[in-house]
């Protein structure tokens, strides 16, 4: 089931590297615009260095080039990334000290591309990008250090979507190749991590929750958080992460919507008579029609990654 989301993406997003040394200012709880504009991205080993200059680009371009750069199923070969599962602040005013495990067929320390995405809706239209590193590595771990310049007055809580970008060469400003498609660069699948930074305010409630790895919740409220990437001897179509509501599976299917994105390994998640994906896989997957998708000869395809 192809989905264009671009009508109910948020508005625009524009995220700007910050000094450290520069002053807090306290953000309106319900401006998120705000919080998100003061990111800033450190990359280091033992002590935090000056904030990566980060470039934007649009949130929709990058899905669409990770649909298109999705690996074939069994393939260990390309860009990939594994984030922390979630940063819960200590407070509103500190940073967090995280590490990004990450793979890279090309010998670099890929770009990270960074989306916010507010709990229950859909991810902002502007993401912003780290420089790619030229490290010769293919696979290894890096220390990075996250802040937010201008705390909001109610505790924020929010999804923060990574995908990693990499290509011959390791270009450091991705953005302008991810605006024009361009075949030399390669998307590796997305992560979520759940975000949570404490309020100014009198009236933000106490951050009481333990510290832990747990993962982030729904950002899609009612709706099922799945993909609908779908490959077919036609061609790619769909989104690796989507939020499919109600209305739009009945209307496109005739069904109830699953209570559950379906996992690796399920069969027929396509009704290839109507070309229409009837079980959205998990998320980062991709319902594969035929062979020439990796999906053999099962009747109505596989999700793999």
């Amino acid at each position: 089931m192809a989905m264009n989301g671009s009508s109910r993406w948020f508005a625009m997003l524009l995220l700007a590297s910050c000094s450290a040394a520069g002053p807090a200012h306290s953000c309106p709880g319900t401006e998120a615009e705000c919080l998100f504009s003061s990111m800033t991205f450190h990359d280091f080993d033992r002590e935090p260095g000056p904030a990566l200059t980060l470039s934007t680009v649009a949130t929709d371009a990058i899905r669409e080039l990770a649909v298109r750069d999705a690996a074939p199923e069994g393939s260990q070969s390309g860009v990939r990334v594994v984030g922390p599962g979630s940063l819960r602040f200590a407070s509103s005013s500190g940073g967090m000290d995280f590490e990004l495990a990450w793979q890279d067929e090309f010998g670099c320390r890929p770009a990270f591309c960074f989306s916010p995405c507010p709990k229950n809706a859909r991810c902002f239209a502007t993401s912003a990008c780290s420089p790619a590193v030229r490290d010769g590595l293919t696979n290894g771990m890096s220390h990075h250090w996250l802040t937010f310049e201008k705390p909001p007055e109610q505790t924020v809580d929010f999804n923060l979507l990574i995908a990693p970008v990499s290509g011959p060469g390791c270009p450091e400003d991705v953005a302008p190749l991810i605006d024009q498609a361009s075949a030399e660069i390669t998307v590796g699948p997305p992560e979520f991590v759940g975000v949570r930074v404490p309020g100014t305010g009198p009236d933000a409630p106490p951050d009481d929750a333990p510290p832990g790895n747990d993962p982030p919740s729904n950002p899609c409220g009612d709706g099922l958080h799945a993909s609908t990437a779908a490959c077919t001897p036609l061609g790619t179509s769909g989104l690796l992460d989507a939020c499919v509501s109600r209305a739009e599976y009945q209307s496109a299917t005739g069904m109830s919507l699953p209570a559950a994105a379906a996992p690796d390994g399920t069969t027929g998640c396509m009704d290839t008579q109507r070309g229409v994906v009837v079980k959205p896989c998990a998320v980062g997957s991709t319902c594969r029609v035929a062979s020439a998708c990796g999906g053999g000869s099962t009747l109505g395809g596989v999700c793999a990654r």
